[in-house]
This record gives C-alpha cells, structure tokens and sequence, in this order.
C-alpha cells in the first residue's frame, strides 16, 4: 500500500473528490485505485489566514491506498515523489497464549475508568477473569446522581463527575487525542474498539477526535456487557482500601461497602487504576508503604466565550455549507510568561458547558463537558498555570494546595460555581458591575449546575506561598490571547473557578513489569501518574494487561 499525505482539498468536498485528487497526485486513473482509507483529516487555514484574497478552507488528508497492482505501487515508490511513502500498518495484537491451568488467575482491578475499563477488556478477550472493583455507581445510576446534583441535589460524594464507572472522562468532551506517538498501534486498537461499541469511524481518522459525554456513557455499557458475557466480575459502590486507617469521604448514606484490600486474596496481580481524585486512596497508599512521590500538576481558571467568535476568528467568513463540514472551531494556545513558567489552555470544549464536578463535600472544583453534536453556543476552556513540587518531601503536598484551594472556592461560592463576567472580575469592586443573568442567557448557555456571582474569583490563589501571582499571569495570558483570538476579551467573557484537577498530584513507580515497589501491585493510568487523558490511560491500561498476561 502507499501513503499519501497532504491530500489539499475545500472543506466541502466528499470523499470522491479525495479519491479523484489522490490519483491525480499519484499520476493514476481513479480506477487503478484497489481500496482507499483516510488515515487523517486535519484543517488547514494557513493560506486564508495568510492572504485576504485566498478565501478558500481546506481539509489536508492522509491516506492510504492500494493499486491493482503492486509493480504499478513499486514504479510510484521508485519516482520518489514528495509526501508518498509505503504505507505499513500499525497492528497491535491483544491476543496471548495462556496455559488453561492459569486461565483461573483472577486479576483484581481497582477503578474503572479508561485505564482499568481497557485492562479489564484485555484480560476478558484472553478469556482471564478480572474482579473489578469501582467505588461509585454503574453509569444508569451515576447519570442520574450527577443530574441531581447539578440541579441542586445533595453531592454523592462516590457517585458524581469523578467518581463512578468510566471515570471523569465520561462526563466530559470526550476527548480522545494524545500527544504520545502511537508506536505499537494501542492507541489506534482502542479508537478501534470504541468504533466497534458505537462510536463514530471518524474518530478512526480525524486530528482531534471526540465522543460527547451522551455517547461515551452508551459505549462503556456496551462494553461493560460483552465483559460480564465473559465472566467479568463487577463490584460498584465498593471502595477498597490499601490500609488499616480508612479516610472516609462518605456519609450515613452512601451506598459504599469498604473492602480493604487485605481481605482480597492477594496471591492475584492488583491493578490499582484509580483516578486523580482519589485523594483517600493516595493516603492509605503512603501509610502502607507504597513509594508515592508528588508530581507537578496545574491549576488555574476556566473561561467561557460565544463559540461564535472562536469560529469567526479561526474561519472568518464562511459559507453556511462550510460551517457545517467544519463543526465548531478549537483553540490551543499557550503563553510563556518566562523561561521558568507559562500558561495554556487545557482541555477545551467547543460548544459545551462548564460543570460542578465536585466530588468532596465543602470542596469545589470545575470541568468543561461537551455532548457529541456540540451545540451549544458557548466554548470554554480551563487555562493554568504548573505548580512545581517535585521538591517537596511530602507526597501528599500537591493534595493538600488543591484541598485548600477547593475549600475557599466552596465558601465564595456558597456550594455553587463562583463565577463572573471577566470584566466584572478585573475591576472588582471598582466600577459598576453588571451580574451574569442581566447578561447572558443564564445559565443554560453556559452552565450545567447552579453558580454564584463572584467578582473576586481572580483573587481565590491570592494565598498561595509561590513566587508569582497566578492571577496577574492570567491576565496577561489573556491579554496575550486576546491579541491571538480576536474578542475573546469581551462583555459576554465568562470566568470561572476554580479548575484543579487538570492531573494528578501524585505519582507510583514502576519497574520494567509495570510492578510498584510492593509485590503484585501494579500502578495504572491518569490517578498514579502514567496516562493524561482518555486515550493514554487506556493505552497503559492495555500495556499493564499485557505485562502480566505475558
């Protein structure tokens, strides 16, 4: 087969107009093309962005294809024409022989978010069947917990954005791109695996593929049903404890029957895949003995804009026809303050709200969420700061800034989300203030959950013993933004606080078999330190899987 990259073409044509441009690259007739793949579609603005003559938007496409004959692809190989290669196909094989006599080692897998959901399924398709054990509550009960909540319900303080099967991730944007180059194709094997429960083949292809909260939840079940078939054992509402001294975060009523992790036969491999939150797990791990060490994290804001000017200034003026095939405009931007520190934009939601995903009570801490059509007339994005700590001789001293932080975020916003118009939080106190609702359309547009109107929200990390003010680089990160994306400095410019959970704190090391310094133990995805999202936790999800198949 043969690569073709840079495969240039308006944003509205289909896919015979890439068939038909490919062969013209290649000096072929349409019919000597055997099978045609689109490997990735990616938006190219640069020559409208360049000149004001050149209106045209156009998609730049890579793709794979085969000719009906193979001295036909060696004669186009040997012209060694620019951006055409051998196309050789990234396979990973998730299959391993296993001596029945083993077949009856239980894995005990502990959390179910992407890194534990794609171990689970490794081991079930090796016909291996893991114990999974999840603290909150299957997906058709935390759906409702999380609605509840954001309409003004009492916190689940086990059943909420963060906690509950598919981890934090599925109430979010869905976001499934990596920066980690996908060398062994693990990460393509589980695009793949989602496509094959449900998901869209475009995310198969695009440069910054999403599922949608409503989407992702439908696909876990799928999964989570075929596993069961395969003799999956399932425990939710069950948390498990790694020691004696159990920090308990519940309530008379919660649900969650505590299992400590000495009453489970530990002569099976433990996968602990726990998530970023998991604050009382990481404690019980560093009395336990377990070599925790602190990890810089971010914190920081997250802003809400009308998704209209984030379009205008990445597209312009366009076409009805091409703002349907573009969907919504993203924006990543960083701002390096000095040689020492920057801010950027995390985890941006075009046409999505911002969300309460507290998971501690008399602690608040937001995420952005998108649903998979993206919709609404918003964006928002977080924008943070690094806060270094590797220094520190406290693993847990990482825990402790976001623990105070979400403390005062809770009491600015009496429970609700402190939140004001940026204007309003730039000049607090010392102009006339117009509040939200007098402005937008409150708080449908913007929201899920309830707020409060909070001017002072840039002050929140006024306490923080650091050597820089996060506020003052926050506005000139957005003054240097601003400069970049035209009115995302506005009168309809939203900020909110507090945004804390962009990583874990935290990290356990690992040997070269995945193996924490306590026997059988094996630190897994986002929570421990070794993914960063959806895609990366899963694929060490795959690999600590895979170590102990092997």
């Amino acid at each position: 087969m043969l690569r073709i990259n840079e495969v240039k073409l308006n944003v509205v044509a289909d896919k015979d107009d890439i068939i038909n441009k490919t062969a013209k690259i290649l000096s072929i007739k349409k019919s000597d093309i055997k099978t045609f793949r689109l490997l990735k579609k990616s938006i190219d603005a640069r020559e409208k962005m360049r000149s004001s003559k050149n209106k045209e938007l156009i998609f730049s496409y890579n793709v794979a294809v085969s000719l009906i004959s193979k001295k036909l692809e060696e004669d186009i190989i040997n012209k060694n024409l620019k951006g055409i290669t051998r196309f050789e196909e990234k396979t990973f094989d998730p299959k391993i022989d296993i001596d029945e006599d083993k077949k009856n080692i239980r894995p005990i897998i502990v959390g179910f978010g992407p890194a534990g959901l794609f171990s689970a399924y490794i081991f079930s398709i090796n016909g291996i069947r893991p114990i999974v054990y999840e603290r909150g509550d299957k997906i058709e009960e935390r759906v409702k917990d999380v609605m509840d909540f954001l309409n003004g319900g009492d916190i689940k303080v086990n059943s909420n954005i963060s906690f509950g099967e598919g981890g934090a991730g599925t109430f979010s944007d869905g976001k499934l791109y990596t920066n980690n180059k996908d060398k062994d194709g693990i990460a393509k094997f589980i695009l793949e695996t989602f496509v094959k429960y449900g998901a869209s083949d475009k995310i198969l292809y695009e440069a910054h593929p999403h599922i949608g909260t409503d989407k992702l939840r439908n696909i876990i079940i799928a999964m989570r049903n075929d596993m069961e078939k395969l003799g999956v054992e399932f425990h939710f509402n069950t948390k498990v404890n790694f020691s004696d001294k159990v920090y308990d975060v519940g309530d008379e009523n919660e649900k969650v029957v505590n299992v400590n992790i000495k009453d489970i036969n530990k002569d099976n491999p433990v996968i602990i895949a726990v998530g970023n939150s998991a604050r009382d797990t990481f404690r019980e791990l560093v009395d336990s003995k377990f070599n925790i060490k602190p990890k810089n994290f971010a914190m920081g804001f997250r802003i809400a804009v009308p998704q209209t000017i984030i379009d205008n200034s990445q597209y312009g003026e366009i076409t009805s026809q091409e703002k349907k095939a573009l969907g919504p405009a993203i924006f990543k931007l960083v701002n390096h303050i000095n040689d020492e520190r920057s801010m950027y934009t995390f985890c941006m939601c075009p046409g999505g709200y911002i969300v309460n995903s507290s998971n501690y009570k008399n602690m608040l801490s937001i995420n952005g969420m998108s649903y998979n059509d993206r919709k609404a007339r918003y964006a928002n994005t977080a924008i943070v700061e690094n806060i270094v700590i590797e220094d520190s001789d406290d693993p847990l001293i990482g825990v402790k800034i976001q623990e105070d932080i979400e403390k005062k975020a809770y009491e600015l916003g009496q429970g609700k989300i402190p939140a004001s118009l940026y204007i309003d939080a730039l000049n607090n106190n010392t102009t006339v203030m117009q509040k939200l609702e007098d402005i937008l359309p409150y708080p449908s547009e913007v929201f899920k959950g309830e707020i409060t109107y909070a001017p002072s929200i840039l002050n929140i990390y006024d306490d923080l013993k650091l050597s820089y003010s996060i506020k003052e680089d926050f506005i000139s990160t957005m003054n240097y933004f601003n400069d970049i994306i035209k009115d995302l400095i506005s009168d309809y410019t939203v900020v909110a606080g507090v945004e804390t959970r962009t990583s874990s704190t935290v990290s356990l090391e690992r040997d070269d078999n995945y193996m924490c310094n306590i026997k059988n133990f094996y630190p897994c995805g986002e929570g421990l330190g070794h993914g960063g999202g959806i895609i990366s936790a899963g694929v060490d999800g795959v690999r600590v899987a895979m170590a102990i198949l092997k």
